[in-house]
């Protein structure tokens, strides 16, 4: 949503840096809105794009580190071009 927003203001063709945070009990690594996230951010629209970081926001009754990996392995293109990083935030 935030990244569709970006669109209708069009910002998109000036944004080098983008951070998303994730909750990571509502955040499923599995299905197609990562390949829709990869097609919208590596089309056209993003050409100053540089870098994406995600990070994953766990509850502080749960500081217990989760693996990132999932998450680089949800969107490869972004991690084959370099664009991507993801970081456990602490808690």
């Amino acid at each position: 949503m935030v990244v569709q927003s970006l669109l209708l203001i069009g910002a998109q063709t000036h944004l080098r840096h983008l951070t998303i945070g994730f909750s990571l009990h509502d955040t499923s690594v599995d299905g197609s809105p990562w390949g829709d996230l990869q097609d919208l951010l590596l089309g056209t629209s993003f050409s100053a794009l540089a870098s994406v970081e995600f990070h994953l926001l766990g509850n502080p009754s749960d500081c217990n580190p989760v693996s990132v990996e999932p998450f680089v392995t949800a969107v490869p293109r972004l991690a084959q071009k370099g664009m991507i990083s993801v970081c456990h935030c602490p808690c």
